[in-house]
Parts: C-alpha cells; sequence; structure tokens
C-alpha cells in the first residue's frame, strides 16, 4: 500500500473512533504544532524542506505552500 493511502486509512479509522461532539476539538488538535516547539518561519520552511525530501522518495511531488 502507498504511504498517503496508508495515512489516509490511519485518519479514516481515527475518525470513526471520534465522537461527533468531539470531531471538532480533535481536528483542531490535530493541526496545533507539539508542546514546547516554537513555531517560527524558519521552522516551517524546515520541516516543508523535510516533508518534501521524504514524499519524494515515495514519488511525491513537491507540496506547494498555501497563499
Amino acid at each position: 500500500m502507498r504511504l498517503d493511502r496508508f495515512l489516509n486509512a490511519i485518519f479514516a479509522w481515527c475518525l470513526r473512533r471520534v465522537g461527533p461532539d468531539d470531531l471538532d476539538k480533535w481536528l483542531f488538535d490535530l493541526r496545533e504544532p507539539l508542546p514546547g516547539r516554537p513555531v517560527t518561519q524558519a521552522t516551517v520552511q524546515q520541516e516543508m524542506e523535510a516533508f518534501d525530501s521524504f514524499a519524494a522518495a515515495f514519488g511525491i511531488t513537491p507540496s506547494t505552500p498555501a497563499r
């Protein structure tokens, strides 16, 4: 199974187990930065570059920043 499909399967598995009352909080928490790690533009850029390198190993095209 491709990595992106595997991660989608995990996400779908989680969605089925989160109650409807907790869904918004769970999605918000999922997108929050890790505790204790400050978010700076340099940090974001480093993580984007690291992800692009990882994704390229699986044949996935580089990400583009949201504008």
